[in-house]
């Protein structure tokens, strides 16, 4: 599954999440309250147990992720 991100240029951390009404995982800025993708308030929810990725370390992992599949 792709995971979209929605973060500033620049963020060194993101949020993990999962809508639970249009069920895209996605990573966003941290504290974000609305889903991105359907724009639904209050609908996201941790996605991982590790809540808070570094996006670069986080973008690395799911580009081996593709590589192998």
């Amino acid at each position: 599954m792709s995971v979209k991100i929605y973060t500033k240029k620049h963020e060194e951390r993101a949020d993990h999440v999962r809508c639970c009404m249009c069920g895209k995982e996605m990573l966003v800025s941290r504290g974000t309250e609305n889903c991105p993708a359907c724009k639904n308030y209050g609908t996201l929810t941790w996605a991982s147990e590790e809540h808070e990725v570094n996006v670069s370390e986080f973008k690395e992992q799911q580009r081996k992720l593709r590589e192998i599949a």
